[in-house]
């Protein structure tokens, strides 16, 4: 109600800027394998075990776990609601986690197949990894009460 307009675009660039990356690795599986589709190619851990990182990483910082700054932004936000928008919260970040949990069961675990593709190169898995750290960085950085 009362937040100052800079604390909510921060707000919405911590929970966005992770899904933008995920859209990023799904054009590389949509690339390697045709599709994006969970379930489609699993086991990718064993032959493209780079990229599955990088997916893991990305997923978890989208649905705000620790210690990325979605999380800490909506711990944040939880503080400052009711109860019953609370309990909405809580049940919409439940199904981000089960999304997660299913997405990366689709992808990442399972039998490992054969797969002909390359894995993603070590700039792109450096990239994203400075990215993700900075995500954390921010998530560490509110816990202390900025932004």
């Amino acid at each position: 109600g009362g937040a100052a307009p800079a604390d909510l675009h921060l707000f919405a660039f911590w929970l966005s800027a992770p899904p933008a990356l995920a859209a990023l690795l799904a054009g590389s599986l949509t690339s390697r394998f045709g599709a994006a589709y969970a379930g489609l190619q699993g086991g990718l851990i064993g032959s493209l075990p780079r990229l599955s990182g990088a997916l893991t990483m990305t997923v978890l910082a989208a649905v705000a776990t620790p210690p990325f700054s979605g999380f800490f932004a909506l711990l944040r936000l939880l503080n400052t609601l009711d109860w019953m928008a609370a309990l909405g919260v809580l049940t919409i970040w439940l199904l981000w986690g089960w999304a997660a949990t299913c997405l990366l069961q689709g992808f990442i675990f399972g039998a490992a197949r054969p797969v002909a593709h390359a894995d993603i190169g070590w700039t792109p898995t450096l990239a994203l990894a400075g990215l993700l750290g900075l995500f954390a960085a921010a998530g560490l950085y509110l816990t202390g009460g900025g932004l």
